[in-house]
């Protein structure tokens, strides 16, 4: 909660929230002024099941969610950490999606 004072995404420039688990990881695109999520991705989707819960699964899905926001015509997002500290599985799905076309 402390970080999410700070941050808060729009229409435009939505807020780019990160949850991981043991087993699974979780990003999605949040418009937090209308209260809906207007992107997501998970390695618990069929297509994207094949990603293992590791730095180069996480990379794969960063890249593969980057992907999906430039078919909204988003292009700058808002990253939200989620309280995880930034490096390993974090950093690896912000550079996939950096490596995509994403602006943070």
């Amino acid at each position: 909660m402390h970080i999410r004072k700070q941050l808060a995404g729009t229409a435009q420039r939505p807020r780019m929230s990160v949850f991981r688990s043991n087993r699974h990881m979780y990003v999605q695109a949040i418009d937090d002024e209308a209260g809906m999520t207007l992107v997501s991705a998970s390695n618990l989707e069929k297509e994207l099941s094949g990603f293992k819960n590791s730095v180069e699964g996480a990379a794969k899905l960063g890249d593969a969610f980057g992907k999906r926001l430039i078919d909204k015509n988003l292009k700058t997002v808002v990253f939200d950490r989620n309280g995880y500290k930034y490096h390993g599985i974090v950093k690896a799905i912000a550079d996939g999606a950096r490596k995509a076309g994403i602006d943070f």
